[in-house]
């Protein structure tokens, strides 16, 4: 019999890397691009690593877990008709440097 590891999980987050960047698995894609804010919707198993970093220019970033239902309140308070439809069907959503 062999067993398996469990990948860590993140569930749903904001995720704002302040200083540097980082490499991020969420199961099987990469996300190496230079993007400094990402929302998870939903658990995922992730592993990431740091790309560049140093004593001089460290790594600064934090990750704010995000409460579903209490987002779905706030969603109804500023969307009282309805949150506006996405046609996109994604788990995570990242900013692109314009």
């Amino acid at each position: 019999m062999r067993l398996r590891a469990k990948a860590p999980t993140l569930g749903a987050a904001l995720c704002v890397a302040a200083q540097g960047a980082k490499v991020v698995m969420p199961g099987r894609e990469v996300l190496d691009d230079p993007a400094h804010l990402r929302v998870f919707a939903v658990d995922l198993p992730i592993s990431s690593q740091v790309t560049p970093a140093s004593r001089k220019d460290p790594y600064l970033g934090f990750t704010l877990d995000l409460d579903l239902v209490r987002v779905g309140e706030l969603a109804a308070r500023v969307y009282p008709r309805g949150a506006p439809l996405r046609l996109t069907n994604v788990a995570v959503s990242r900013t692109r440097d314009r």
